[in-house]
């Protein structure tokens, strides 16, 4: 978990990453100017401004010591604090100075600025946003009115999950209720109006988390008539750092003392790790020994006189390892540092009717096993659903109603997942007209 004041060149698992060039922000006023790949001003009445959907955000920046003390953030109508100025400090990019969890996961109006100049310490700047990995950033609108559609005595709104089979679905859970509440605006409503006549040519997918497969989670996303293809999906092959403060406390410091060839174990939970991170005080001509479940071992001789003996040393990922035994050959030194990490794959998989296919780079074939079960995926499966063109899918399956796209990932934190598609275009508005010419609408400011 970072802390404030570290430097975050890649996102946490959980969060996604936006540039601060990202079209979504706004840069009030006349004083910006770029550098370091960042946003920046020190002037009054200049400010930051943005939208985002989630429950939680984290602001970047780039650092130095003529940076503010007080920059201003204002959430919704809450106005909180935080300090850029950080001293003594070699000036660094991506340096986070502001998270913030918030109570429930909708969206957020966001300003930041200052409210005093200083010549000296009067710089404020923005350099990336984190956020939820399955949230959005979105255009500044400070007035957060949410509008819902009534029409024959139904609900209706134009998020894109109540869009299926050419149609806008009324909203189920609202049927029948005579007062709506601010919960029910705040879940299901749409914030501009403009949005009715606007061209939708792209969708969201959900995907259904249908639990354990494997020693990885499976998620289940239905394609209908509407699909042409597949324009992002989410990052496969990430590397995070997965150590764990428990295995930590299996070292001991010093790491040897009276004698040589002296050995301790790290004994870690049953999983494929990609690389771990050692650093000694002391050179010394040491080897590690890895211990995987299938009862195989290797043994990994380190260099002499490099005091980071196994510095990013690579495992076979593969196989799950179980413990790590290291060997000094010092009679004394202490053990820094151990950081372990792994890659969360994805690994895609098509089912139609009862048939499950894959895709060999250059057309969808039926996969060399209809087991849906891990060993499948990680043998058949393909990694990126983005190369397969619309003329592919629509030879393969010219019905697609019975389509769907399986994912599987050993992320076992994974909850929410979502997939770009490129859809057939329409204006809501024309498909709402097929229920009714009439609309009653209904808003709530939340």
């Amino acid at each position: 978990m970072a802390t404030i004041g570290e430097q975050l060149l890649q996102t946490e698992s959980g969060w996604k990453r936006y540039d601060d060039t990202d079209k979504n922000i706004s840069y009030i006023g006349n004083g910006w100017k770029t550098d370091h790949d960042s946003h920046y001003s020190n002037t009054v009445g200049d400010k930051i401004c943005f939208n985002f959907v989630g429950s939680k955000i984290r602001i970047l920046v780039f650092t130095n010591n003529s940076h503010s003390k007080d920059v201003k953030i204002k959430i919704n109508n809450t106005v909180y604090s935080y300090v850029e100025y950080i001293h003594p400090i070699t000036p660094a990019s991506l340096v986070l100075i502001f998270e913030k969890k918030m109570t429930s996961f909708k969206e957020y109006s966001v300003e930041i600025y200052i409210e005093k100049q200083d010549n000296e310490y009067g710089w404020f700047d923005l350099d990336a946003i984190d956020i939820d990995e399955n949230g959005i950033l979105k255009p500044y609108n400070p007035s957060l009115n949410k509008f819902l559609l009534k029409q024959n005595n139904q609900y209706y709104t134009i998020k894109y999950e109540f869009y299926k089979n050419s149609n806008y679905e009324p909203i189920a859970d609202l049927q029948e209720k005579e007062i709506l509440t601010q919960t029910d605006f705040e879940t299901y409503g749409i914030d501009d109006l403009n949005l009715l006549t606007k061209t939708v040519d792209t969708q969201n997918i959900n995907g259904t988390d249908k639990g354990r497969l494997g020693n990885g989670k499976l998620f289940e996303f239905e394609m209908d008539s509407n699909y042409k293809r597949m324009i992002n999906q989410p990052k496969f092959d990430t590397e995070v750092e997965v150590t764990n403060s428990a295995w930590l406390n299996q070292a001991k410091f010093p790491l040897a003392s009276g004698g040589i060839y002296q050995y301790f174990n790290f004994e870690l939970k049953e999983d494929y790790y990609s690389r771990f991170d050692i650093n000694f005080t002391y050179t010394a001509t040491s080897q590690y020994i890895i211990y995987y479940t299938d009862g195989t071992k290797n043994t990994v001789f380190g260099d002499n006189n490099d005091i980071y003996n196994f510095k990013n040393s690579v495992l076979d990922k593969t196989k799950q390892c179980k413990r790590i035994s290291f060997r000094s050959d010092v009679s004394s030194g202490s053990f820094l540092s151990f950081k372990i990490f792994k890659e969360y794959k994805l690994k895609f998989l098509i089912q139609y009717k009862s048939q499950l296919y894959t895709f060999d780079g250059t057309n969808i074939v039926l996969s060399p096993s209809q087991e849906l079960d891990e060993n499948n995926f990680i043998n058949n499966g393909f990694i990126d659903a983005t190369a397969i063109g619309k003329g592919q899918w629509n030879i393969a399956f010219p019905d697609k109603s019975n389509l769907k796209l399986l994912m599987w990932t050993d992320d076992m934190s994974k909850t929410d997942v979502s997939l770009e598609t490129e859809i057939i275009p329409f204006r809501p508005i024309d498909k709402l007209k097929k229920n009714s010419h009439f609309c009653n609408i209904l808003f709530n400011e939340v």
